[in-house]
């Protein structure tokens, strides 16, 4: 059986990672897998390049020809490009019969070329959906698009989450939050649960600051974290992670200078695994400050690497952790809330080491790369 995992492309970010991480593992288990990428063209250069190493991986536009590659983003969105539009209809002509045995699709807009592949070339697929369309718009596009937009952008949203969810041959979720939107469409025995996995590093001497972890990108509020640097004077803030809009980081130094805040908050850039296995265990605690409901990665991480972390309330990561026992869920920038657990780290770096290794020792068997693809491959009937 021969098995593509289908990204739209290598950016920085969980989605990316997940794919990459799932076509290593389900080699090492024999299994006939390579990473199908949608586009060359990335939003961040050289993402990814010290996991890809000898991984089987297409690029699927290299099979059109010049002027059918054409894209560009759309207005107002920081991911949706033309391709997703266009490569749906155009890539399944350039693509053989039964080319792979069944796709895994990971997302929402990269599933359009999923779809698209089944109805013409009858490939199957499953989707691993991290976030509804739906979800996103609400989330992150209301109030920056007008009202009678969003209206159209929901009406479409659920019309293609519910059309992702009823073609896929199987639904692959990172947690159960959007279960109980998802299930309006399909039955819950539909929808598999499959935490991602991490790889498993070493706890450290703790050192005092807070660490913070991702892509920094439209709707991750970077800027929050001068709030929270107010109200904990001396206390240093690492902020490691690409960020896809160079103006964005540009403002964002800006501001941080003018409020007087450089010598405490450091931004440490993108972090390939190496580097993220030296930040991860000597930070005091490792704090998220926006909603995750798709899950939440690096909280999974920093666990693996001894690290406790703080989490919004309702966020997929949620169902893997025990708050007050290896982990503080807040509600998402209750200020006073994410202070005080962040005080309570700092001022005992003892209890910050002890609720660190008790994250530590909850995934550092169960939460393995190889666990999570054995569980999707099983799924689909390819092992």
């Amino acid at each position: 059986m021969k098995i593509g995992v289908l990204i739209d492309r290598l950016n920085v970010g969980g989605v990316e990672k997940t794919a990459i991480q799932e076509v290593k593992a389900a080699q090492k288990l024999g299994v006939n897998t390579e990473l199908l990428v949608l586009s060359r063209k990335s939003v961040v250069e050289g993402a990814h390049e010290d996991l890809l190493g000898d991984l089987p991986i297409q690029f699927l536009d290299d099979r059109l020809p010049g002027f059918l590659k054409f894209t560009f983003g759309m207005p107002g969105f920081a991911f949706f490009s033309l391709f997703h539009i266009t490569y749906p209809i155009i890539l399944p002509f350039f693509i053989k019969s039964r080319e792979w045995d069944h796709i895994i699709s990971h997302g929402s807009y990269t599933t359009l070329s999923a779809l698209g592949i089944k109805f013409l070339r009858k490939i199957p697929f499953s989707i691993y959906f991290w976030d509804p369309i739906d979800y996103i718009v609400k989330r992150v596009y209301i109030g920056k698009f007008p009202k009678q937009l969003i209206s159209i952008y929901t009406f479409f949203g659920r019309f293609f989450d519910r059309l992702f969810v009823k073609e896929a041959e199987y639904v692959f979720v990172a947690g159960d939050t959007h279960n109980s939107y998802l299930s309006k469409y399909v039955g819950l025995d539909k929808i598999t649960v499959v935490n991602p996995g991490t790889p498993v590093g070493k706890p450290e001497k703790k050192e005092k600051h807070v660490l913070m972890v991702t892509t920094w990108k439209e709707g991750k509020h970077p800027e929050y974290v001068f709030e929270l640097a107010r109200k904990l004077p001396g206390v240093k803030f690492k902020l490691v992670g690409g960020w896809v809009d160079s103006g964005m980081r540009r403002s964002f130094e800006k501001k941080r200078d003018k409020l007087g805040l450089d010598d405490y908050i450091e931004l440490c850039g993108e972090a390939n695994e190496g580097q993220l296995a030296y930040y991860y265990p000597r930070a005091a605690v490792h704090l998220t400050t926006n909603l995750e409901k798709g899950f939440g990665m690096p909280v999974l991480e920093a666990a693996a690497c001894g690290t406790v972390s703080i989490v919004p309330k309702g966020s997929g990561v949620c169902s893997v952790f025990e708050h007050g026992v290896d982990a503080f869920y807040s509600e998402e920038r209750n200020t006073e809330e994410i202070v005080s657990y962040i005080k309570s780290m700092i001022d005992d770096m003892d209890k910050a080491k002890e609720m660190g290794l008790k994250a530590y020792n909850r995934v550092k068997e169960s939460y393995t790369w190889e666990a999570h693809t054995k569980k999707i491959l099983k799924k689909i009937g390819a092992m």
